[in-house]
């Protein structure tokens, strides 16, 4: 009985270490080795350039990958350039611990949409609070339906201070190209831009000027609500075709050197 006992414990022993050595080499093939040409890489650490680190082989190749490799690997663009003053183990742990590009581009792309949508949402919220409490009409109604009947809607003061501005910039530009939706003031085709000068008043800012008249409000609330209605229209169908849009206010031009600086911010200048 004894003896029996003695060599069914062996058999038991030898097979538990012939299962923990399986189970270490199937360890070590996952966490170390050769990278496969048909299988998801390894997570890309600050060790990438060290096959002692991690399962950082090439494929087929008696080499470690390069630094060039990992990148590519962790999404950097292939012409990205690292400098390389500091060396080699501070680009691998620029690669190592930086985030995906393609995944931050993503989130940073679904970040804009909901900001873009809070801050529409803030504004129509403003306007509707002007809205309710209209402001003070100190001319006679047939004054305001004159000085109303007087403005225009091209070549306007705030349109050609707004151009003066740009072509101080080095910018060129065509005006008022009626083959695009809503015929933007102006027109980059260079940069893939178009311009709109609003005036505060009849595209209802959210500013002292953009209140609504206390004089036949039952005329302008409808009409500013149409305005609004075509600028949306127009600025989505602009950027369906693929152009970049640009609002300028008629109140920021009481500020020109920081509506110039807004500006060249935007054209990269």
């Amino acid at each position: 009985m004894r003896r029996w006992r003695s060599s069914s414990q062996a058999a038991a022993s030898a097979m538990f270490q012939s299962s923990r050595a399986s189970k270490s080499s199937t360890v070590l093939a996952v966490v170390y080795g050769r990278m496969a040409w048909d299988d998801v890489s390894p997570t890309i650490t600050s060790g990438c350039h060290n096959p002692s680190k991690g399962r950082f082989l090439h494929p087929t190749q008696n080499r470690n990958i390069t630094l060039r490799e990992a990148a590519i690997l962790q999404g950097f663009p292939r012409r990205y350039r690292f400098n390389v003053d500091h060396g080699k183990e501070a680009i691998a742990l620029m690669i190592g611990n930086a985030l995906p590009p393609p995944f931050i581009a993503a989130h940073a792309g679904a970040l804009k949409v909901g900001l873009r949508k809070a801050s529409a949402s803030a504004a129509w919220r403003t306007w509707a609070r002007h809205a309710a409490v209209p402001m003070a009409d100190r001319v006679t109604e047939e004054q305001r339906s004159r000085n109303m009947a007087a403005v225009r809607s091209s070549n306007t003061t705030p349109e050609r201070a707004v151009r003066s501005i740009l072509h101080g910039l080095g910018l060129r530009f065509r005006l008022h190209q009626r083959e695009l939706p809503g015929t933007p003031d102006i027109v980059l085709v260079r940069h893939e831009t178009v311009v709109f000068v609003h005036g505060c008043f009849w595209h209802s800012h959210d500013c002292k000027r953009g209140g609504v008249p206390s004089t036949r409000p039952d005329f302008w609330l409808p009409k500013l609500q149409r305005n609004r209605e075509r600028d949306r229209a127009s600025v989505a169908s602009l950027r369906e075709l693929g152009w970049r849009v640009l609002i300028v206010w008629e109140c920021e031009l009481r500020e020109p050197k920081r509506l110039a600086r807004r500006l060249a911010r935007a054209f990269g200048i």
